[in-house]
């Protein structure tokens, strides 16, 4: 004896529209994928054409940095900095700073000094001649940092000096 199953199919009619239903009253047809595509690379040229004006507009600025003159005192980090001279003794540069601590003290002075050339920066020896790096709040120390010239030219030559997110600069003459 076979046993038939039959399945009830409902009408598609009394169902009613999904599409239609309160939860979703307003209906837009799907979007193809080639149309997306499209409208991605849409997109895609647009910020690269965004990019492009951003470059071309750009290209004409020039970031201006000012060299204080040696012996000027520059406020950086609350400290008060000065490049004192700048000596050359054959192929060593001996640059004579001083740094003095406003409120708080200055931790590792000497650490923070640099001299840029035309090439790069220049190294840093350790044959200069400092006090301790600590200078109290309210003192001033100097020292006598010493950097390798190498092949480097000893005109136009900069010093800088970095501490939190300042920076300042100075000349050196020939």
């Amino acid at each position: 004896m076979a046993h038939r199953l039959t399945v009830a199919r409902a009408d598609p009619s009394c169902l009613g529209d999904p599409r239609s239903s309160p939860s979703r009253p307003y209906h837009r047809p799907p979007v193809s994928t080639r149309k997306l595509i499209l409208l991605a690379l849409v997109c895609g040229l647009a910020i690269l054409l965004a990019g492009g004006i951003q470059l071309f507009t750009l290209r004409d600025q020039r970031l201006e940095v000012t060299a204080l003159p040696v012996g000027t005192e520059a406020v950086v980090g609350g400290a008060g900095v000065t490049v004192l001279a700048g000596e050359r003794r054959g192929d060593v540069l001996d640059v004579t700073v001083r740094v003095r601590a406003g409120d708080e003290a200055v931790a590792d002075a000497w650490a923070s000094w640099a001299v840029i050339a035309a090439g790069g920066p220049l190294e840093r020896l350790e044959a200069g001649t400092c006090p301790p790096p600590t200078v109290e709040p309210g003192t001033a120390r100097s020292c006598v940092l010493a950097f390798a010239l190498g092949t480097s030219r000893p005109d136009g030559l900069t010093v800088v000096f970095r501490r939190a997110d300042d920076t300042a600069r100075w000349a050196l003459g020939s």
